[in-house]
């Protein structure tokens, strides 16, 4: 028959048992949510000296650690060798573990591209402070469903470099294209930072190294009809032409121009930092020819975009011949502005100052905004006027048969 008799209990408890006329000593150190057990001893002393050391244990490191089973110190043990040539302690190595842990548990988390784009497109069509263009706006719309439609359903932070690199290896299209869709993910990236969506922006290793191109310009007669076509039949768009063409801004620049940044007396375009990319006022010179076509709006207000605006570009531009078909004449993005710059130089030979008047750096005009022009085309584009009729012996031209 066994007897048991609590000496001590608090815990850890002990206790006394008679089993057989023998006695024994009991440490009962179980508790719930560890693997402690009971102990037994032959003395009372022992016990008393076992209860001591397991609460001192337990001060120091923990019931969790004192109760660690045979298995559990072996494991330890095996663990600290295998870690040993490596020169890592078993501790770094499972805060290693975790943090990778945490960080997957994080990316799987994450926001899809698809979200992400959504909301970064509405966020920039509402941010009153960039006040984007409608082309840019249109270019991140445009960018933005192929961030869907490629990566739509990826969680953002599962997304590696290395997956937009092999998407761009496999596009179909020039570099200079791979590059400008490069650029917009790139400001999409930069947006998820600013929002902490990801604390890197993974399209900045990418380099796409553009195509070299020849620059590309209007002949003079070229962009005489575009302009004669604009005051015959689309009068209210004239400005906006006759401004790319003889002043050289950008397009995006002259959508957002104002009647009242003209100053006609001063001969000067004032071109606000809030209506340019490069963020910096600068103000153009007027030239003689551009003072004859601005001339009959010097009394306007507002805007010098009309109502419909779009509408009636495109058809200037069909009047004039542009186009894709048979026997048209091909229509060169920023066309107007090169022509410009190139016409420009035909006559002032300055590239510092042009830099000055289009709001670029040299480098960039020796790149994208030079052409080389004969001194009589230059001449001849810089005398091109309002009431200007030439003769048709001085062009190099058909079109001007038609015009009275």
């Amino acid at each position: 028959m066994t007897k048991s008799n609590l000496i001590r209990t608090d815990y850890p408890k002990i206790r006394q048992i008679v089993r057989k006329d023998k006695k024994y000593y009991q440490l009962d150190c179980r508790r719930k949510g560890t693997t402690l057990k009971q102990i037994t001893f032959k003395t009372k002393k022992e016990v008393i000296e076992a209860r001591n050391q397991f609460l001192k244990e337990v001060n120091e490191i923990g019931y969790e650690a004192v109760g660690l089973t045979r298995e559990d110190r072996l494991m330890y043990i095996e663990c600290k060798n295998l870690l040993r040539p490596c020169n890592v302690s078993v501790h770094d190595a499972v805060l290693d573990y975790v943090k990778r842990h945490n960080k997957q548990n994080d990316r799987l988390k994450s926001k899809t591209i698809g979200e992400l784009v959504k909301l970064w497109t509405a966020s920039e069509k509402l941010n009153r402070m960039k006040d984007l263009s409608s082309k840019t706006l249109s270019e991140n719309k445009s960018m933005g469903k192929k961030l869907t439609t490629n990566f739509g359903t990826h969680n953002i932070m599962t997304l590696e470099s290395s997956d937009f690199e092999k998407y761009f290896n496999d596009l179909n299209v020039s570099n200079t294209t791979k590059s400008n869709i490069r650029r917009v993910f790139h400001k999409f990236y930069e947006w998820c930072i600013k929002h902490n969506h990801v604390t890197e922006n993974i399209i900045s290793p990418i380099k796409i190294q553009r195509d070299p191109k020849s620059v590309e310009i209007f002949k003079n007669y070229e962009v005489f009809m575009l302009i004669v076509k604009a005051r015959d039949y689309e009068f209210d768009t004239l400005p906006y032409f006759a401004i790319c063409a003889f002043a050289g801004l950008r397009p995006s620049e002259c959508e957002r121009l104002e009647f009242s940044d003209i100053n006609l007396k001063t001969k000067q375009i004032h071109v606000s930092h809030t209506k340019t990319k490069v963020k910096e006022d600068r103000y153009v010179k007027i030239e003689d020819n551009l003072l004859s076509w601005l001339m009959p709006f010097k009394d306007k207000e507002g805007s010098i975009i009309p109502t419909n605006f779009r509408k009636k570009y495109d058809r200037v531009k069909k009047l004039a011949n542009f186009g894709n078909g048979k026997g048209q004449i091909p229509w060169i993005n920023d066309g107007l502005r090169h022509s410009f710059a190139s016409y420009w130089l035909g006559i002032y030979h300055n590239r510092n100052e042009l830099a000055e008047q289009m709001g670029n750096s040299v480098e960039v005009i020796k790149q994208h905004y030079r052409k080389a022009v004969s001194e009589n085309d230059a001449i001849e584009y810089w005398a091109f006027r309002y009431d200007y009729k030439p003769e048709k012996k001085k062009l190099n031209s058909e079109w001007f048969e038609d015009v009275d």
